[in-house]
């Protein structure tokens, strides 16, 4: 599954590890490498990114709530193993 967080940021889920390295040698293949934000486990993420990727109302939103939001893209996602966050 693939969703449009902001303006041209995307996140990608996998059920799949072997799936996701393929799209990471695509990356790299293309010369996108410097694209790819965020690749792995979707809970390791660091709230610093979470803040630039999460659209937000505010510029200094409550921490709860971006985690709360993200949280909620996981569950959408039904909670995949894996993920990418990259730019288009």
């Amino acid at each position: 599954m693939e969703i449009n967080l902001k303006d041209n940021i995307f996140f990608k889920t996998y059920e799949k590890k072997i799936k996701l390295n393929e799209d990471i040698v695509d990356f790299i293949l293309s010369d996108n490498i410097d694209k790819v934000l965020f690749k792995g486990e979707p809970n390791d993420i660091n709230y610093k990114l979470l803040k630039k990727i999460i659209p937000l109302s505010e510029k200094n939103s409550d921490p709860e709530l971006v985690r709360k939001k993200y949280q909620n893209i996981l569950q959408l996602c039904d909670n995949s193993p894996y993920c990418i966050i990259y730019r288009k």
